[in-house]
C-alpha cells in the first residue's frame, strides 16, 4: 500500500473511532460502520488511482476498510461497558479521569492486549467458520458490494447531502464564530407524557432509527408506555401483598428494570443453548484431563488447533503465545489474582467463538449477552470489585470486536480474491491508531458531557450496572419484572430494549420513532442508507469539533 493511503486510512480510522464512540453512548444500537468506509474509499482511490486495474483499486478500498473499521467496532464494545464503572462507582470513575495521562495508558494498553487476543483469536477461528461452516458474514458482503458494485458516485453523492445537510442544521442550531444559534434546541412533542423533541440529537438519531427500522424500535416505545403504568401499578401491588416493597418510585423502576434484565439473560440461555455448546466445548478438555498426557492431543479441540497452526505457521503461533501472556500479565497488573485471570480468559476465548457464529450468521457483535455470561459467574465466584468488573468487560468487549473484525475483513478479502498476506498488517496498524487515540476520545466525552444525560445516556452501561446491583432490589418488583420480561419475548419482543424504552428520555425517543416511521415509506429502503452514514458522521465530527474549539 503507497504511503499516501496508509496516511488517508490514518484519518479514517479516526473518524470511525470518534463516529461510534460518541454514537454508541447517546443511543443504545453501534451501526455498522464498514460500507461508509468504503464509499469514502472509493471515492479517494477513484481519484488516485484512475490508470489502475478495477481489481487492483478494489483491493486498495479493502485495505483502507481493513484498517479502519476496526476501530470504529472497538469504540463501540468501549462504549457500551466503560459507563459501566461511572453507574457502579463514579467517585471512582471520576478520579480516574482526573488523572488523564493514567486514563490514556490503561485505554492504550488494553486496547493493544485485547485486540491484538482478538486478532489471534479471528485467525484461529477462520478455517472452521469460514471454510468448514461456510458462515455468510451478511455485513460482509454488503461492505463488498459497496466496494465491487457500480453507483458509486451515486452513493457518494448521497452521502455527501447527508454530511452537508446535517452539517447546516448544526450551525443552524448551536451556531458557529459571531453568529449565534437561529433553531430551539428542544420543541414540545406531547403535553400528555409532559415530554418534547431534543432537536440538539434529532437529526443523528433520526438516522439511527431510519437504519435500525420500526421492529428494533417498537420494543423501545412500549417501554416508554408502560412506564406509567409500572409506577402506578407496582405500588399498590407490592402494598397489598409485600409490605416490605421499596416505596420510592426509582427504586421501584430500577428493581422492575432488573427483572426484564435478567428475563433476557435466562431467554438467551434457553434459545441459543449456551449452556449446552459451552459443555460441548468443555467436555473434550474434561475428558482429556483424565487421561495420560501422551493422549491429550486426541480429545482437546483448541489444543489439535493450536498443534496444527505451529505445523502450518509457526510465527502465527509464536504471536499467538506473547498475546496470550501479555494479556495475562497486564489483567494481573491491573488488579486481577492469577486464578481470576486465566479463568476470565478461558471464558473469553470461548465467548469470542459463539460471538463469532452469531455475527457469522446475523451480522451483528452481540456483545451484551455473551459478557453477562462472563462477568455474573466471575462476580460471584471471585467477588470483584467495580473496578474489576470493569476491566473485565473492556476487556472481553474489545477482544470480540477485534476477532469479528478480522473475520468479517477476512471473508471480504475471500469473496473478492484479494491478496490475504498483508491482511494481519493492515489491522495491527489500525488497532495501533486506535490505541494511540480511544482514550483521547473518550476523556473529551466524558468530561464535556454528563454521563446519564440525554447528550451522553450510556444506556448499555446503565444496564450491567444494574444487572450487577440486582441482589439489593426488593424481590417483588424484581419478580414482577421478570414475569413481564417473559410476556415481551413470548411476543417476540426484546425485554432489554424495553429496559432500553423505560430508562430513555423522552426526548431522545421520540426522535428515534420517528427515524423509524419514516423508514417504512420508501421501497428501496437501502438507496437511503449513505445519507444515514453523512448524517451519523457530520453529527460526531461536530461534536468534536465543539469540544475541541471549547478547549482552545
Amino acid at each position: 500500500m503507497a504511503p499516501l493511503l496508509f496516511i488517508i486510512s490514518f484519518c479514517l480510522t479516526i473518524f470511525a473511532t470518534v463516529t461510534l464512540a460518541y454514537v454508541s453512548m447517546v443511543s443504545m444500537l453501534g451501526p455498522w460502520l464498514a460500507p461508509t468506509i468504503a464509499l469514502i474509499g472509493n471515492f479517494i482511490t477513484k481519484r488516485l488511482y484512475l490508470k489502475r486495474s478495477d481489481h487492483a483499486t478494489e483491493y486498495q478500498v479493502a485495505a483502507l476498510q481493513a484498517i479502519a473499521a476496526g476501530g470504529g467496532t472497538i469504540a463501540t464494545g468501549v462504549g457500551f461497558a466503560l459507563p459501566m464503572l461511572y453507574f457502579l462507582d463514579s467517585a471512582q470513575f471520576i478520579k480516574l479521569l482526573t488523572n488523564p495521562p493514567l486514563f490514556f495508558l490503561i485505554m492504550g494498553l488494553i486496547t493493544l492486549c485485547a485486540g491484538s487476543l482478538g486478532l489471534f483469536l479471528g485467525r484461529l477461528f477462520t478455517e472452521p467458520l469460514i471454510y468448514e461452516q461456510k458462515l455468510p458474514f451478511p455485513s460482509s458482503r454488503l461492505t463488498f458490494n459497496v466496494i465491487h458494485a457500480p453507483g458509486h458516485e451515486e452513493q457518494t453523492k448521497t452521502l455527501a447531502l447527508g454530511f452537508i445537510l446535517t452539517t447546516v442544521i448544526c450551525i443552524m442550531r448551536d451556531g458557529i464564530w459571531r453568529f449565534g444559534a437561529i433553531i430551539p434546541k428542544s420543541i414540545i412533542a406531547l403535553t400528555v407524557f409532559n415530554s418534547e423533541i431534543s432537536l440538539s440529537l434529532s437529526p443523528m438519531l433520526g438516522a439511527i432509527g431510519f437504519s435500525a427500522g420500526i421492529r428494533i424500535v417498537l420494543p423501545l416505545l412500549i417501554g416508554f408506555l408502560s412506564k406509567p403504568i409500572i409506577t402506578l401499578l407496582i405500588p399498590a401491588s407490592t402494598h397489598f401483598f409485600w409490605s416490605t416493597a421499596a416505596a420510592t418510585p426509582s427504586a421501584i423502576l430500577m428493581g422492575f428494570c432488573s427483572g426484564l434484565i435478567l428475563a433476557e439473560i435466562v431467554a438467551g440461555i434457553y434459545s441459543s443453548k449456551a449452556l449446552y455448546r459451552l459443555y460441548t466445548l468443555i467436555r473434550p478438555t474434561c475428558s482429556a484431563l483424565t487421561r495420560p498426557l501422551y493422549t491429550l492431543n486426541k480429545y482437546d479441540f483448541f489444543v489439535s488447533k493450536w498443534k496444527t497452526l505451529t505445523q502450518q505457521n509457526k510465527s502465527l503461533a509464536a504471536y499467538g503465545a506473547t498475546t496470550a501472556l501479555c494479556s495475562l500479565l497486564f489483567l494481573i497488573c491491573a488488579g486481577l489474582s492469577i486464578v481470576p485471570a486465566i479463568s476470565f480468559l478461558l471464558l473469553t476465548t470461548i465467548a469470542t467463538y459463539h460471538i463469532c457464529i452469531i455475527s457469522g450468521h446475523i451480522g451483528m457483535v452481540q456483545f451484551g449477552r455473551f459478557s453477562t455470561f462472563i462477568m455474573i459467574p466471575m462476580f460471584l465466584i471471585f467477588s470483584l470489585s467495580p473496578q474489576n468488573l470493569t476491566l473485565i468487560c473492556l476487556f472481553f468487549h474489545i477482544c470480540a470486536a477485534s476477532a469479528s473484525d478480522y473475520l468479517f475483513d477476512y471473508n471480504i478479502f475471500h469473496i473478492g480474491r484479494y491478496p490475504k498476506r498483508h491482511l494481519v498488517t493492515y489491522q495491527l496498524f489500525g488497532l495501533v491508531i486506535t490505541a494511540f487515540s480511544i482514550g483521547m476520545i473518550f476523556w473529551l466525552l466524558f468530561t464535556h458531557f454528563q454521563l446519564g444525560s440525554p447528550e451522553l445516556f450510556a444506556q448499555r452501561g446503565q444496564t450491567k450496572a444494574l444487572l450487577i446491583q440486582t441482589l439489593s432490589f426488593d424481590p417483588f418488583t424484581l419478580v414482577f419484572g421478570f414475569f413481564y420480561g417473559f410476556v415481551l419475548k413470548r411476543l417476540r419482543l426484546s425485554p432489554a430494549m424495553t429496559l432500553g424504552g423505560l430508562l430513555m428520555p423522552a426526548s431522545l425517543l421520540w426522535s428515534l420513532v420517528l427515524g423509524a416511521l419514516i423508514s417504512a415509506i420508501p421501497s428501496k429502503k437501502e438507496r437511503y442508507t449513505p445519507f444515514c452514514a453523512g448524517v451519523l458522521t457530520s453529527e460526531s465530527i461536530w461534536v468534536i469539533l465543539t469540544i475541541i474549539s471549547k478547549i482552545f
